[in-house]
């Protein structure tokens, strides 16, 4: 099966009427409208580190842990920044675990990653080029969380000279 067409669509009185028959465009426009609705449900997770960030070079649940609520996907992973330091390279990783005290794995096979060319007070998502920046790439598409996994933001490395917020934003859906 397929999904019907998502469209914002309005439903026209004469087609709910009572007592008259059920259009094919009662139907389609309803289920147009829902799916419309759903691709637009989009919820977002932000890690962030505020401030001059250099001291978190190398930490690992950076902003602490998440524990998912409940199943969703992620559609990007978006890495952004205040202030562009003068020397060096901030990476950030997004990992996950399934089971409390269990292994931690990258949601990644190519982490997001910021260079001293990049402007201050920009971003940039998966699938994006923007000057300064390495885009994030997802190790599975879709990526599907589990309820009750958790993640985490890791540090690996960064910029340093002046440096400041950086952060992370999981753009997630439902599932």
């Amino acid at each position: 099966m397929s999904n019907a067409p998502s469209l914002v669509g309005y439903l026209q009185t004469e087609a709910i009427q009572t007592r008259q028959p059920d259009s094919e465009s009662l139907w389609s426009t309803t289920a147009g409208s829902v799916n419309s609705s759903l691709d637009r449900q989009i919820e977002e997770h932000i890690f962030k580190a505020n401030g001059a960030y250099s001291l978190f070079s190398g930490k690992l649940a950076v902003d602490q842990i998440w524990v998912v609520p409940y199943n969703l996907t992620i559609i990007d992973a978006v890495i952004s920044h205040g202030i562009a330091g003068i020397t060096g390279t901030t990476e950030i990783d997004i990992k996950y675990a399934t089971t409390p005290g269990g292994t931690w794995t990258s949601i990644f096979t190519v982490t997001p990653k910021i260079g001293t060319t990049a402007s201050n007070y920009a971003w940039c998502g998966i699938g994006q080029t923007v000057t300064g920046f390495t885009a994030g790439t997802l190790s599975a598409s879709p990526f599907l969380i589990t309820q009750g996994w958790a993640l985490r933001m890791d540090v690996i490395t960064t910029m340093s000279g002046g440096n400041r917020d950086v952060a992370l934003k999981l753009k997630l859906r439902g599932r």
